[in-house]
């Protein structure tokens, strides 16, 4: 094999190749950002944002639930907060420098190593992954937890590479160390990344690739962080093990994805906890096995499985697996399953497809890296094209992953802003509100509490569940409300994408744009009871 074709893996693509490959890479990805960014201030963001604010506000805060004590998240937020207090626009800039970052990250290191058409391939099968996009927007642990890994193996492997070159020892020490700083934060963003202690114990027993010196350098890099935060929460608590006590009763806080709402005992290890998770896939088999089954059968991210088993079957069928990939192809498998096995059969968590992304960016690695190079010999192009293609129309149609909860905050922010008088409303909608508006328009503008007769009130109707249940839409409360403004916030998702694409070239398709939830804005006109029939219902929580 030359040099040429090693270097880029489908061929040799000149510097305008690259240019146009990458310009339309950005593109791609810039449509992945504007689609997928969403913050909700109701679920993990909203525990991310008190805690900021608690560090911003009355520093030093010691979290008390497991997202609060997630540092490597709350503390840049609280130092956005402190630059930009005034700014919801602070709540976006997060997700997208790590969103951004990770892919700058990734096409700083891999073309040099896999060749930029594996790399490109690589990076455009993850993109098409709707599951990867959905996340890699929100305000969630997931893709900066992804970052952060990525780093440290990216560090690691690094350091690898310069073991044999004498003069570069010292910089194969910083490289080392800094891995270990990586995987410091990546283990405080979620605990999920603690699989990383493992594979580093791993190697100091084994005594290679890495000496058990370079291991210790790697350590020596992650304590000061580690040691630090242990300090920190011992002295504020006098707990010695407070973040594990923590962290470990994760379960007790009320979830909708546990059978029960909560779950009092051993979180570790535990099969029963397992198997009380609610179910987030196409079928129900066992919950020891339904998340194997989710690789192959989940739309959000089979297709990339089905990519990656494939061109590995053709490539070892036909033994085209090139020699010089073979080590870096077995350290992405190795990296994939324990990166799977640990937080699913250890840490026990719901079996959402967000804890694998870090198994599904090593599974697109091994597909890009196999699909290049059959594509390089003249193998099955046909095949790959038909994948690619697929890939491409799954992309298409799922652009918004967003759950229309990401929206709801600020649609009902608008409202409050555009009404310019005191609105009331309940307790959590007017604490997902107080994110999305300036500080003196919160204050001046949104109340809580019983509403006083000729003033607003800001209801939410949730329009899916009412439909479910063939429950009819309140009418307008004639007699003690007036009806003064309506908001549609409509479902996302795929179908909503189709929608604006049919909808976009004159095929408007009506049954495919339904309502999720509807914000209703009264004026309330008196205190009487409201006429039989007309008694409006609780809304649901949000």
């Amino acid at each position: 094999m030359t040099r040429r074709s090693a270097n880029f893996g489908v061929g040799t693509p000149g510097i305008r190749w690259r240019a146009v490959a990458l310009a339309l890479f950005a593109l791609v990805l810039g449509l992945a950002i504007s689609h997928s960014i969403g913050i909700s201030f109701i679920i993990d963001d909203r525990h991310f944002a008190l805690a900021a604010r608690q560090w911003a506000e009355h520093a030093p805060y010691v979290g008390k639930t497991h997202w609060e004590l997630r540092n490597a998240i709350v503390l840049p937020l609280a130092l956005l907060m402190r630059i930009w207090p005034d700014d919801p626009l602070v709540f976006f800039l997060l997700p997208a420098v790590y969103f951004v970052g990770f892919f700058l990250l990734f096409f700083s290191f891999f073309p040099k190593r896999i060749g930029w058409g594996a790399s490109l391939l690589a990076a455009a099968l993850l993109l098409a992954t709707p599951i990867v996009r959905d996340y890699g927007g929100r305000f969630y642990p997931d893709f900066i937890e992804l970052f952060w890994v990525g780093s440290a193996l990216m560090l690691l492997y690094r350091a690898w590479e310069l073991r044999d070159i004498g003069h570069r020892a010292g910089q194969r020490r910083w490289l080392l160390a800094a891995s270990g700083l990586a995987t410091a934060l990546a283990i405080m963003t979620r605990e999920t990344a603690a699989w990383m202690v493992l594979l580093y114990g791993w190697l100091l027993l084994r005594g290679r690739p890495f000496s058990r010196g370079d291991v210790l350098m790697v350590a020596a890099g992650a304590a000061p962080l580690l040691v630090a935060d242990w300090l920190f929460l011992y002295a504020k608590t006098g707990d010695i093990l407070y973040r594990f006590h923590v962290i470990t009763a994760h379960t007790d806080i009320p979830s909708a994805h546990l059978r029960g709402g909560v779950y009092r005992g051993q979180v570790l290890l535990n099969p029963d906890l397992a198997a009380r998770w609610t179910v987030d896939g196409p079928i129900y088999v066992h919950w020891a096995i339904n998340p194997i089954l989710y690789f192959f059968l989940d739309i959000r991210y089979c297709l990339l499985w089905w990519w990656s088993a494939i061109v590995a079957c053709v490539a070892w069928r036909s033994g085209g697996i090139p020699r010089q990939y073979r080590g870096l192809l077995w350290a992405l498998v190795v990296v994939a399953v324990v990166a799977f096995v640990f937080p699913t059969y250890v840490l026990m968590v719901s079996q959402r497809p967000r804890y694998y992304l870090v198994t599904l960016c090593c599974v697109a690695l091994i597909g890009g890296i196999l699909g290049a190079e059959l594509w390089r010999q003249g193998r099955v192009r046909w095949l790959l094209k038909l994948l690619l293609a697929v890939q491409i129309v799954v992309m298409l149609v799922s652009l918004d992953m967003r759950s229309s909860r990401m929206t709801l905050p600020w649609a009902a922010a608008d409202l409050v802003k555009e009404t310019r008088e005191p609105v009331y409303m309940r307790a959590d909608l007017a604490e997902a509100v107080y994110w999305a508006v300036p500080r003196a328009t919160f204050a001046r503008f949104v109340r809580v509490g019983k509403t006083p007769v000729g003033h607003k009130e800001l209801t939410v109707e949730d329009w899916i569940a009412a439909r479910k249940t063939h429950a009819k839409v309140p009418p307008p409360l004639e007699g003690c409300w007036a009806r003064s403004d309506v908001r549609n916030i409509y479902r996302t998702g795929w179908k909503a994408t189709l929608y604006h694409l049919t909808n976009s070239v004159g095929l408007p398709v009506k049954s495919l744009h339904k309502l999720d939830f509807r914000l209703i804005l009264h004026r309330k006109v008196s205190d009487a009871p409201c006429p039989a029939g007309r008694a409006q219902s609780a809304p649901p929580p949000i």
